[in-house]
C-alpha cells in the first residue's frame, strides 16, 4: 500500500533478561527515530500516529519506546493516549483515574492541566481519561484539530497511540491530523488484517 518499512524489533519475549537482545531492541528503536527525524528534518512539530491492524501487536510498548528515544534525543516529546478502550499509556505510566480527555478535546487550557511529566527528562504524557471507552462520540475531525493544534506549539514530537485501525474510532480520526502513522505489525500476524 505504498508504505515503506521504517525499521524492525526483534521479539523479546516476555523478558529483558538477554541484555544482548535488549541492547539490539534499544539500537532499532533508535533507528526508527533517527529515520523519522531525517526524513521529517523541518524545524517544526510533528505528529505521528501509531496503531496496529490487531490487538496485541506491540504499538504501546514501541510508542514508550520511541517517547524515551525522542525525548533522549533533545526532542520535547508527549505521549498522547487516544487508545479509549486499552489504555495502555496511561496505565504504563500510573494515570489509571485520570479525568475524562474526552470531555477536554476542544479546550486546550482544560487539555493542558491533564498533561503530566514522566520521571524522564523532556518527556510528558497525556492520559486518557477515565470512562472516555462511552465517550468516543466525542471524537470528530473537528475535536482532533483542535486538540493536536495548541499541543503542537509546545511539543517537538507527539506520539498519539490509538486503538487498532481495524476496531477502533480513535485511529480513523487521528491518521489524517497526523504526520505520519506507524503501523505496528506483531510477527505472525495474518497478511490480510495487514493490507
Amino acid at each position: 500500500a505504498r508504505a515503506g518499512i521504517v525499521g524492525m524489533l526483534p521479539d523479546l519475549g516476555n523478558s529483558l533478561d538477554d541484555q544482548e537482545l535488549a541492547s539490539a531492541s534499544a539500537f532499532a528503536v533508535h533507528q526508527i527515530r533517527s529515520q523519522l527525524q531525517i526524513k521529517n528534518n523541518e524545524e517544526k512539530s510533528r505528529v505521528y500516529g501509531v496503531t496496529s491492524p490487531a490487538p496485541g501487536d506491540g504499538k504501546t510498548s514501541l510508542i514508550i519506546a520511541m517517547g524515551l528515544s525522542f525525548a533522549e534525543s533533545g526532542n520535547r516529546t508527549l505521549l498522547v493516549d487516544l487508545d479509549f478502550i486499552g489504555r495502555g499509556l496511561s496505565v504504563h505510566f500510573g494515570h489509571t483515574r485520570s479525568p475524562s480527555l474526552a470531555d477536554r478535546l476542544t479546550e486546550s487550557e482544560e487539555v493542558a492541566q491533564l498533561i503530566h511529566d514522566t520521571e524522564f527528562p523532556g518527556l510528558s504524557i497525556l492520559p486518557a481519561g477515565y470512562g472516555d471507552d462511552l465517550r468516543v462520540s466525542k471524537l470528530s475531525p473537528r475535536s482532533l484539530e483542535a486538540l493536536l493544534a495548541p499541543l503542537r506549539e509546545n511539543y517537538d514530537t507527539i506520539l498519539v497511540d490509538t486503538g487498532p485501525i481495524l476496531g477502533s474510532v480513535e485511529a480513523a480520526f487521528v491518521a489524517p491530523q497526523a504526520d505520519g502513522v506507524l503501523l505496528v505489525v506483531g510477527r505472525g500476524q495474518f497478511k490480510p488484517l495487514i493490507k
